[in-house]
């Protein structure tokens, strides 16, 4: 499944062939049509393993938070996820760039339902003064729009520097990106106020020590 995913997300859906999938993977050339019924059967296989590595957003312990308090927990998990699991990330940017059943498929299971839960919190923060008024779509823009500090990495290297941004431990940088979003949608927040939800932002497998599957 991850190899399949590295594939999809180096290079897109058009350009990754059923005979490519099946060099990288290691099987027969008929293994992915026979298995999952077509390219897109197996796209979606990976695409669901992959988004239940990055687990949810936000949890039922959550309950415990105020609103302020869940959407900086959701903004932290949400970079820990991206740095942890990057190639369901770079899938999912590239399949938001155009019009496809995919992109329907990736809204409908993933995206709707986080929104639709997350919009209560959004209008009560917005009516209670702590978030300046926006709609859905710009704020979840202004949340994933940084992420691409942690996708993008040979862009990040080439702007800050070889010597910023040789590591490939990107925990330091996701959680400064995270707490500057934070602090940007919400000044008031003080920060012994912000979540440590960082060491269990994310469920499945750290991509960083499992091997290829």
């Amino acid at each position: 499944m991850r190899r399949g995913l590295q594939t999809f997300a180096e290079l897109g859906y058009e350009l990754t062939t059923v005979r490519e999938l099946a060099r990288r993977i290691g099987v027969s050339h008929n293994y992915v049509n026979e298995r999952y019924g077509s390219k897109l059967g197996f796209w979606r296989a990976v695409v669901d393993f992959g988004c239940s590595e990055i687990g949810v957003l936000m949890s039922p312990e959550d309950a415990r938070f105020g609103d302020d308090e869940l959407l900086a927990a959701m903004v932290l998990r949400h970079y820990r996820n991206v740095a942890h699991h990057p190639a369901i990330h770079r899938v999912l940017w590239d399949e938001a760039a155009r019009e496809s059943e995919r992109l329907d498929y990736l809204y409908s299971r993933y995206m709707q339902p986080t929104a639709v839960t997350f919009l209560p919190v959004l209008e009560r923060l917005i009516g209670a003064g702590k978030v300046e008024p926006t709609s859905p779509d710009l704020l979840y823009f202004s949340i994933n729009g940084p992420s691409a500090a942690l996708v993008q990495r040979p862009l990040a290297r080439r702007l800050a520097g070889q010597e910023f941004a040789k590591s490939e431990d990107l925990d330091p940088l996701a959680k400064t990106l995270g707490l500057q979003v934070i602090t940007s949608l919400l000044p008031a927040l003080a920060a012994d106020r912000i979540p440590d939800v960082w060491p269990v932002a994310s469920t499945g497998t750290d991509v960083r020590t499992a091997s290829a599957s």
